[in-house]
């Protein structure tokens, strides 16, 4: 079942652009909504396809009560699929693509819109991303398909290219803050939101699964590693087994917060304001030019973990290479980085 899709506040602006699209007779074959983990963009995408599939055309939002609406909140709207990996984490196949293509070529049920929502669309694999493009060059009308992403780097340029992008931006941080306090009864929600990026979803999930504590945790080992203070192999094992990408997603947020603060004079706009005075602390020493380079193998490390690829040793490499930062450190002891 399909339940009904939350409009956050933060999207009404992202929102109303999209029906002004609709009222115009303007909405494109593709459509492409991207942006940060935690802003609502596949409930956006929903909310979209469910205005489009309501039968009052002259309300500003789903009217719920319309034929249309009973079967979008059931999950039965024959004009509605959505498409994503059967397993989470895994890939959407070629064949899961060609069915809802294949649907695309029925006729509508109430002879209105047919809507596709992929997401996370950056999880087809090459055969699936090739089996889309042919249906983006020749869009039929009538037809929109939504692809919801975080990584839009990872779609191949010619599907970006025939999409319309819609951007979602974090909300301003009383918007965020007012609804993570309504939602949850933590006593710090400004370090939950600067732990979760700015992203109140993903604010409400960590909160939900513990994970402010376990961010800490591993923030003072990335500290004590930085620092030469703590063995990196040692490390690595509780990393693998505990929230690994999570830890990850984080040590690359600290990697970029450190870079801004050692290419700026001045007092930089942080990811992890709470983190604001032991970043401070940590930057002194460090080679920005290093750090830049070990951020974009942070980078690949984190797609290796969505691989069959060994945890252990990701993690060992991630923390090796850390340990070399240190300007505590000689050049001569740095440790050799484990081959994965």
């Amino acid at each position: 079942m399909i339940a009904e899709p939350a409009l956050y506040p933060w999207l009404q602006t992202a929102f109303d652009h999209l029906d002004a699209l609709r009222r115009d007779d303007r909405v494109p074959g593709a459509l492409l909504i991207q942006g940060a983990e935690g802003l609502g963009k596949r409930s956006l995408a929903l909310h979209f396809a469910a205005r489009l599939l309501c039968l009052e055309p002259f309300n500003p939002s789903p009217c719920g009560v319309c034929q249309g609406c009973h079967l979008f909140k059931a999950g039965t709207h024959p004009d509605l699929t959505t498409l994503e990996p059967e397993e989470v984490g895994k890939i959407i196949k070629v064949d899961q693509v060609r069915k809802v293509i294949q649907d695309l070529g029925l006729m509508s049920l109430y002879h209105g819109y047919r809507v596709i929502v992929i997401d996370p669309a950056d999880q087809m694999n090459q055969n699936a991303a090739n089996a889309l493009l042919k249906t983006l060059e020749e869009p039929a009308p009538k037809n929109l398909i939504i692809l919801v992403t975080h990584r839009p780097h990872r779609l191949l340029a010619t599907i970006r290219s025939r999409c319309q992008t819609l951007s979602i931006a974090r909300p301003k941080k009383d918007i965020a803050l007012a609804f993570i306090k309504e939602k949850t009864t933590i006593s710090s929600p400004e370090r939950l939101l600067s732990s979760a990026e700015g992203s109140p979803l993903r604010a409400l999930e960590m909160a939900e699964k513990g994970l402010l504590g376990i961010r800490d945790q591993r923030f003072e080992a990335f500290s004590q590693v930085l620092k030469g203070q703590e063995d990196p192999v040692a490390m690595a094992q509780t990393w693998a087994e505990e929230s690994p990408f999570e830890t990850l997603d984080w040590v690359l947020s600290w990697l970029l917060d450190l870079v801004r603060l050692g290419l700026s004079d001045e007092a930089p706009a942080l990811l992890n304001e709470d983190l604001g005075e032991a970043l401070k602390e940590l930057i002194k020493g460090l080679d920005v030019g290093e750090l830049i380079h070990y951020r974009d193998a942070v980078s690949g490390y984190r797609a290796q973990l969505e691989t069959t690829a060994n945890r252990q040793l990701i993690f060992e490499a991630v923390l090796i290479r850390l340990s070399a930062l240190s300007p505590y450190q000689r050049v001569a002891q740095r440790p050799k980085v484990a081959s994965i």
